[in-house]
């Protein structure tokens, strides 16, 4: 079980090898990928229409107690009426038979009174629900109808959001020549090696890698290009089974400067001049000596004219070669100059020496001048020694040889092919230049990886045929230079803020007293008189029988009345106020205010420099617009395998430089 789980990661990671590598392979030469955040899905404009659902007026309850009413008034009328009119005709002649007919008459009016009112009223409320009814149905469907849009819109958004690709490819300006990378990690560089190198080999060119970083960057992108079937050779420099002969056909002025420049390394005049004597001494070696040559020969060459070599015990130069060295001893080392300048050199020989194998590899006399970079494909010549003081011996000595085959090439046999130099800033501004100035010469296109931005390389930065690529930089000074070359802009920035907050207390007394008093006295008088009149009258009369009898009489009376009454008041009111007054009051304040302000300030921090991520660059391209272009890359070949990634660069709207 274990074994079959490790054979399915091992088939896994290789089956994710093989599609890293087809997919880093493509004809456009790209530095990395940039990620550009597709724009967040959009809330429909329909979802603040939702729709409402009508509001149904309510019946009229009054209206319908109004006609209730009125239909009671009615009931009572009808019967009152039925009645007077049923006791009217049963007093008829007809009243047996009408007086019944006329009440059932009329009570079927009064039922239908009452009734009538009713009926209508429900038939009133049965309209009114069905129309509600209808209005709730048409509701509904508006109601699905606008889900359906809202949900068919934030489909298609999210649909969008997900299919929008994140990363994008960063290209090179059309018809770069050099890039300049400065800073970063060993990861950081072979990244950038596998996600730049493939693409310019995708279309058919070749690429030299000169690694000088002892890290061996050129791991990765060796791998790929084997499970491409692109060639690649390898060489190790100074391996002894390395094969590779750095004097091989070269002349003895070319010898002497090539040693030159690998012994006396540096700028400035008196290096300048101590270099021409050296390039002198060797070429006068190399002169008196057989082809081919090595650094084994030259080391005993130099010490012949030392009269330090001893012919007896050594066989390294035949007799007669030692024979002419010596007849220029006296002209070699006729001044203290010459003398310590040939002790420097056989030094450095004996350096480059100890290392490296007595015997060339077999080749012809005329081989080709472009032994270090013959192959096609991918070549990578790395070079390594225990020793700290050989090391930049050995870069500098395949560095010139590069630079010298350069020179002397008078086509361009390699036009678009890509030398990397993994390491650069140790070899000096002007053997950088030099080489820079060779390469686009002959249509070589160049990158420089250094891994400082120290201020013997700054003139580097920012050269009107360059592109620069900024990683991260560790020392703060390296950082601020950085900084200063992707440049400042003005910027309205949040200057200051001021909060004050206060509280206020108030605390206060009052008292205060008083009174009043009134009176009031008043009479009043009233009189009454009243008077009365009576008068009557009675009458009787009899009758008997045979006899009759009758009398009458009259009355009358008078009354009169008078009367006084007189009444007096008197009131007296005294009133006292008094008041006393105790208040307390507290109030809290707040106020804030923010002061923004006008500044000149870097597009990119320092310290955002010094913590960029192993894989992360800034590009900064002159790109022949207005401003440059800026764009911040991610060299990891990974993001290749990742979903959402464009095979066309994000179009930089026009104008927009940074």
């Amino acid at each position: 079980m274990e074994r079959s789980t490790s054979e399915a990661l091992q088939a896994t990671e290789k089956t994710a090898g093989a599609l890293l590598a087809e997919r880093v392979f493509v004809p456009q030469v790209r530095c990395g990928f940039t990620y550009v955040a597709p724009a967040e899905p959009v809330a429909s404009p329909l979802v603040h229409q939702r729709p409402v659902k009508p509001v149904l007026q309510p019946l009229n309850q009054d209206e319908f107690a109004a006609d209730r009413k009125a239909g009671v008034k009615r009931m009572v009328r009808r019967l009152v009426g039925t009645l007077i009119v049923t006791l009217v005709l049963s007093w008829t002649a007809w009243g047996d038979w009408l007086a019944p007919a006329a009440f059932v008459v009329g009570v079927t009016f009064t039922i239908a009174a009452v009734v009538s009112p009713r009926l209508r009223s429900n038939e009133i409320v049965a309209a009114h629900q069905q129309r509600g009814a209808e209005l709730d149905a048409q509701h509904e469907v508006d109601l699905a109808r606008w889900k359906a849009e809202v949900d068919r819109h934030d489909e298609a958004e999210r649909n969008r959001y997900a299919s929008t690709p994140r990363w994008f490819p960063v290209p090179l300006r059309p018809g770069w020549s050099r890039v300049d990378v400065f800073g970063g990690t060993s990861d950081g560089w072979a990244s950038l090696l596998t996600t730049l190198g493939p693409s310019i080999m995708g279309s058919g060119k070749d690429a030299l890698v000169l690694d000088f970083s002892e890290n061996a960057i050129a791991g990765d992108l060796v791998d790929f290009c084997r499970s491409q079937n692109v060639p690649v050779s390898q060489v190790w420099w100074p391996s002894r089974a390395a094969g590779l002969d750095l004097l091989a056909g070269l002349s003895p002025e070319d010898v002497g400067e090539l040693v030159a420049h690998v012994a006396s390394p540096g700028s400035g005049e008196d290096a300048a001049r101590a270099r021409n004597l050296d390039a002198d001494l060797v070429e006068a070696v190399a002169e008196r000596l057989e082809a081919p040559y090595t650094f084994t020969r030259l080391e005993a060459g130099v010490r012949v004219l030392r009269s330090s070599y001893r012919a007896s015990e050594e066989d390294v130069l035949v007799a007669g070669e030692v024979k002419t060295l010596q007849a220029h001893i006296d002209v070699a080392g006729a001044t203290s100059i010459g003398k310590d300048r040939l002790q420097h050199l056989a030094g450095q020989l004996k350096k480059l020496v100890e290392d490296t194998d007595d015997t060339p590899p077999a080749v012809p006399a005329d081989a080709q001048v472009e032994q270090v970079w013959s192959a096609r494909g991918l070549t990578v010549v790395s070079t390594g020694s225990q020793y700290a003081r050989r090391k930049p011996l050995y870069d500098r000595a395949v560095f010139h040889r590069i630079l010298r085959d350069l020179r002397a090439s008078r086509q361009r046999g390699r036009a678009d092919a890509v030398i990397f130099v993994a390491g650069a800033d140790d070899l000096g501004l002007e053997s950088l230049e030099a080489l820079s100035h060779q390469a686009r010469r002959v249509g070589v296109r160049l990158v420089l990886l250094m891994k400082s931005l120290r201020e013997d390389v700054q003139p580097l930065l920012g050269a009107a045929d360059s592109t620069a690529l900024i990683m991260r930089l560790g020392p703060s000074k390296e950082a601020a230079a950085a900084a200063d070359f992707i440049g400042k802009n003005h910027k309205i920035t949040l200057s200051q803020v001021t909060v004050q907050i206060g509280r206020t207390f108030t605390e206060g007394s009052s008292w205060s007293d008083g009174g009043s008093e009134s009176r009031t006295h008043g009479t009043s008088t009233s009189v009454t008189e009243n008077s009365s009149v009576s008068f009557g009258s009675n009458t009787s009369t009899g009758q008997g029988a045979g006899s009759a009898s009758g009398s009458s009489g009259s009355n009358m009376g008078r009354s009169r009345g008078s009367g006084t009454t007189w009444s007096e008041s008197e009131s007296h009111t005294r009133a006292t106020t008094w008041q006393d007054t105790v208040n307390h009051s507290t109030a809290d304040s707040t106020s804030a205010s923010e002061t923004r302000a006008r500044g000149y300030e870097y597009d990119v921090e320092p310290n955002q420099i010094q913590a960029l991520p192993e894989t992360a660059a800034l590009l900064i391209d002159p790109d022949g617009r207005a401003a440059r272009r800026i764009v911040p890359v991610d060299c990891n070949p990974g993001i290749t395998l990742l979903d959402g990634v464009s095979d066309v660069p994000h179009a930089l709207p026009a104008g927009q430089g940074r």
